[in-house]
């Protein structure tokens, strides 16, 4: 087998295993969890594997790009999570009022990350801004 096969598989029985631990505390919030945590696990793996193999090579800017797309998701989960436990969210209201809540949070979630993208100073940021105006055909 293949060192990348060898990777893929653990990653694949690494997931199998958060899912079923994560599953009982978090139910199927474990689910995303787990796939989350098993996928940047695999992909870590991987680019020690490639960079051993010097077929990739890992600047110190990609890594500071890395730290404050992190750091700016980081934010955008635990505003997630504050805004979640202000309005709460009752699964026993109604389609509409569901709705507005969700799109609160939703709102109030990416409005943090771009916040704080914005003052971590991401680049990327604003290479998908001028991406997306472009293709929108906006100046």
């Amino acid at each position: 087998m293949k060192k990348r096969q060898l990777i893929e598989t653990i990653a694949l029985f690494r997931n199998i295993g958060l899912n079923l631990i994560l599953m009982q505390f978090l139910a199927h919030g474990g689910l995303a969890l787990a796939s989350s945590i098993s996928s940047f696990l695999n992909f870590a793996l991987l680019m020690i594997w490639a960079r051993k193999g010097r077929t990739v090579g890992i600047e110190r800017s990609d890594l500071r790009a890395f730290g404050k797309a992190a750091l700016a998701a980081i934010g955008m989960a635990l505003s997630c999570v504050v805004l979640l436990h202000l309005i709460g969210y009752d699964f026993d209201a109604s389609f509409t009022q569901r709705l507005l809540q969700l799109v609160i949070i939703l709102v109030g979630s990416v409005a943090a990350f771009v916040g704080l993208s914005k003052l971590l100073r991401c680049e990327e940021l604003g290479l998908f801004i001028s991406s997306f105006r472009r293709k929108r055909g906006v100046n």
